[in-house]
C-alpha cells in the first residue's frame, strides 16, 4: 500500500517519482488520458490510462512541515511523463510533461518497488462526456457521465475500495465510431498490469447506423469483447460477451417462447429481412402465417388473419424504441414497410421479431436483481417494482397498445388497477415463481448467475374479472433502468464481480477470504425507512429481505456528483496545466455555443427583417 511504503518524507526538485493520478481531478473537469497510441490521437481515439501510477519528475521542492502550516496547498507539485490528450482533443500535439498536484502519500520514489495493482478496469465508453443533452436517465443511460461516475467514482465502487491504498488501475477508451473499437486489442490488454483485470462497457450495440450517441456496430463491439476475454481480460459489464449479445439482442426471445413454455413468454417468431426486402407482401403473408400456426399449435384455438394482434421488435435496439403493435395482415404490412425500409439491403442478420400481443395489460412488475458474491456464488438479491403503463405512442395505429411508463406504484396504488389486493397478491406470487424458474435457465443454459446485475420484466393482464395473468416480456441486461431505486447494490455487486468474482478452493467460503479478496454485502435498494404495505416486495436468494421504500438516487444524483468529486481535493491550475487545458475550452462548451450562436443569428435576421419593413413603409408613405 503506498500510505505505508512511502513515509512523509522531503522531496527534492527533479527527483524522479511515481505518482498515482486521476484524470478525474483536472479542475476544470476534462479527462486527459495518458496516452497509449499517442500516434492514434489525431485520429479521435483516445486510449490510455485515466487512473493509476504514472512516472513523473518532481517540479517543486516538499517538505512535511507543509503539513503543519498555513499553506493551503499541501500537495506535491509534479510534471508528469508521457503523452496526455483529452477526449475533446482536436488538434495540435497531445501534452508533454503535463503539470499535476499530488497527495503526499500517492508519491513514491522511481527507486522503491513498483506498486502491483490487485485490480485493472478496462472502461470502453462514447467520447462526448461533457453533452448536456445526455444527462437524463443517470441510472441507465450510458451517455450520461454520472452513471459511469456511480459505478467507478461514488459508495461502493473501486475508487471507494482502493483509491486510498493506490491499489487499482482504470484505463479508459473513448470511441467516437465503430472504427475506433480495433483499438481495443491486444496491446491494451497488455498494458493491464492487475492481478485482475475487468473489461466494463458503456455502449450499445445496433444493428443500424443512425447517428445516435453510443451506439457501435454490435458485430465489431461483439469481436472486442471476445478479444480481450480470450487476452484474459474478464467481461464484468454488462455480462461475459455471449450472454450480452444474447440478451441485448433478444436473441433468445423465440425459441425460449416456444420450447420453455413455463417461463411463459408471448409466443415469437423471428422474420427473415432479407427475404421481406425481396418480396415484401408475400412474405408479410408468410410471416402471419406462421405466427397463427405456432399460436393455434400452442393454445389450440383456431385464428383468422385478420383477428392476429401482435407487437414488432428490433433486437439490438435501446431506450425503448422499435416497438411497433399491429392488427392483421394490413397492419403488419405496414408496421414492416414503417420499420423495415430504413435497413440496409446488408441485413442478413438483422433481428427482427414478430410476437403475439398480450391483451388486458394494465400494468408491469419488474424484479431488480444484483449478484449476492458475499452470500455465495449462487446468490442473488432482488426488488420487485411495480411500473405503470403509459399511453400509447401518437404514430401507433393501435391507440390500445401501451408500454411501460417511468412511474412506480405502490401495493394499494397496484390494487386499485388491479381490482383488489388478492389479485397484486396473485401478481407477485407469480413474478417471484417465474423469478426463481429465470434464475435456473441461466444456470441451466451454461450462463451461471449472471453478474453483477440484471432485470426481469413481466406484463400482467387482467383477461378477465377476477383472474390475472403474468407473461415475461424481458431479460434486460446490466445497465438497464433501476425504477427509481438506489443504485449502491448494483454498483457493489459491479466491483465484487470485477474483484472477487475467482475460483475458490471448494473448501473456502466467501467469509473466510482475505479483507481485500472478500465479496462486499450489497446494501439494501430502498432506504431504510420502511414501507410496511411493501415489504414484501425485497428478497434474497438466501431468503433475507432488505428494507423497503423508494429511493430515488437521481433526484439528488448532480449532488451526489459534486460531493464525490469534491471529496478529493481540486488539482490548482498551474503553469502548463492552465495553458494546455485552456486549448480545449471551446470543443468542451461548444454545444452551448452552437446555441447561442443560433439564437444570436435568429435574432439578427429578425431585427433585418423588420428595419426593411419599416423603411418600406416610410418610402411608400413618402411617395
Amino acid at each position: 500500500m503506498a500510505s505505508q511504503a512511502v513515509p512523509m518524507k522531503a522531496l527534492n526538485p527533479r527527483t524522479p517519482v511515481r505518482v498515482f493520478y486521476r484524470a478525474e481531478s483536472h479542475p476544470g473537469g476534462y479527462r486527459y488520458l495518458r496516452l497509449l497510441r499517442p500516434e492514434a490521437a489525431a485520429k479521435g481515439s483516445i486510449v490510455g490510462l485515466s487512473t493509476g501510477w504514472v512516472p513523473a519528475t518532481v517540479a517543486e521542492g516538499w517538505h512535511p512541515s507543509v503539513l503543519n502550516s498555513d499553506s493551503p496547498e499541501k500537495r506535491v507539485l509534479v510534471s508528469l511523463e508521457g503523452s496526455f490528450a483529452d477526449a475533446y482533443y482536436q488538434e495540435g500535439e497531445p501534452v508533454q510533461g503535463m503539470y499535476w498536484r499530488v497527495d503526499r502519500r500517492h508519491v513514491v520514489l522511481e527507486t522503491e518497488p513498483l506498486v502491483v495493482p490487485a485490480l485493472s478496469i478496462l472502461v470502453v465508453r462514447w467520447w462526448d462526456y461533457w453533452n448536456r443533452q445526455s444527462q437524463s436517465s443517470r441510472s441507465h443511460n450510458v451517455a450520461n457521465e454520472g452513471m459511469l461516475l456511480d459505478i467507478l467514482e461514488g459508495p461502493g465502487s473501486p475508487h471507494e475500495a482502493l483509491f486510498e491504498t493506490g491499489s487499482y488501475e482504470v484505463h479508459s477508451a473513448f470511441l467516437q465510431k465503430t472504427a475506433d473499437l480495433e483499438q481495443v486489442d491486444a496491446v491494451l490488454a497488455r498494458s493491464l498490469r492487475g492481478e485482475r483485470k475487468a473489461a466494463l462497457y458503456f455502449l450499445w450495440p445496433t444493428q443500424r447506423d443512425q447517428g445516435h450517441a453510443c451506439t457501435v456496430g454490435e458485430k465489431h463491439l461483439f469481436a472486442a469483447m471476445r478479444r480481450m476475454e480470450e487476452a484474459g481480460v474478464r467481461s464484468c459489464w454488462p455480462h461475459q460477451s455471449e450472454l450480452y449479445r444474447q440478451l441485448s439482442g433478444k436473441l433468445w426471445t423465440p425459441s425460449v417462447s416456444q420450447e420453455e413454455t413455463h417461463l411463459r413468454v408471448p409466443l415469437t417468431i423471428r422474420v427473415d429481412v432479407s427475404a421481406w426486402k425481396a418480396s415484401p407482401r408475400p412474405q408479410t403473408e408468410a410471416t402471419l402465417q406462421e405466427l397463427i400456426r405456432v399460436i393455434e399449435a400452442q393454445r389450440g384455438v383456431r385464428l383468422k388473419p385478420n383477428q392476429v394482434k401482435g407487437v414488432v421488435k428490433f433486437g439490438f435496439s435501446w431506450m425503448g424504441q422499435d416497438v411497433c403493435p399491429f392488427t392483421g395482415a394490413d397492419g403488419l404490412f405496414a408496421v414492416f414497410c414503417q420499420m423495415l425500409n430504413s435497413v440496409s439491403d446488408d441485413c442478413e442478420d438483422m433481428v427482427c421479431l414478430v410476437q403475439e400481443r398480450v391483451e388486458g395489460v394494465l400494468a408491469e412488475f419488474r424484479l431488480v436483481c444484483a449478484r449476492d458474491l458475499a452470500t455465495g456464488p449462487e446468490s442473488i438479491k432482488w426488488e420487485l417494482v411495480r411500473m405503470k403503463q403509459k399511453p400509447a405512442r401518437r404514430h401507433f395505429a393501435d391507440q390500445s397498445f401501451g408500454l411501460a411508463s417511468h412511474e412506480t406504484m405502490s401495493f394499494d396504488e397496484a390494487a386499485k388497477l388491479l381490482g383488489s389486493r388478492a389479485a397484486v397478491e396473485a401478481a407477485e406470487r407469480q413474478v417471484l415463481h417465474l423469478g426463481g424458474l429465470w434464475l435456473k435457465w441461466f444456470q441451466t443454459h451454461g450462463y451461471a448467475t449472471p453478474g453483477p446485475a440484471f432485470r426481469l420484466d413481466f406484463l400482467v393482464s387482467v383477461p378477465t374479472r377476477g383472474s390475472v395473468e403474468v407473461y415475461t416480456v424481458e431479460v434486460c441486461e446490466c445497465g438497464g433502468s433501476l425504477c427509481g431505486l438506489s443504485h449502491l447494490p448494483r454498483t457493489t455487486a459491479c466491483l465484487n464481480e470485477c474483484l472477487h468474482r475467482v475460483e475458490l478452493p471448494d473448501q473456502l467460503l466467501p467469509s473466510e477470504l482475505p479483507a481485500l479478496h472478500r465479496p462486499l454485502p450489497l446494501p439494501p435498494f430502498r432506504s431504510s425507512v420502511n414501507n410496511a404495505s411493501d415489504e414484501r416486495r425485497s428478497w434474497s436468494s438466501t431468503g433475507g429481505s432488505s428494507s423497503s421504500n423508494n429511493n430515488n438516487n437521481s433526484n439528488n444524483s448532480n449532488n451526489k456528483k459534486n460531493n464525490w468529486r469534491q471529496s478529493s481535493p481540486p488539482i490548482q491550475a498551474e503553469s502548463q496545466v492552465v495553458s494546455h487545458a485552456g486549448t480545449f475550452l471551446l470543443p468542451k462548451r461548444l454545444p452551448y455555443l452552437r446555441g447561442v450562436a443560433a439564437a444570436l443569428a435568429f435574432l439578427v435576421a429578425f431585427l433585418v427583417k423588420r428595419l426593411l419593413q419599416h423603411r418600406r413603409s416610410s418610402s411608400s408613405t413618402l411617395s
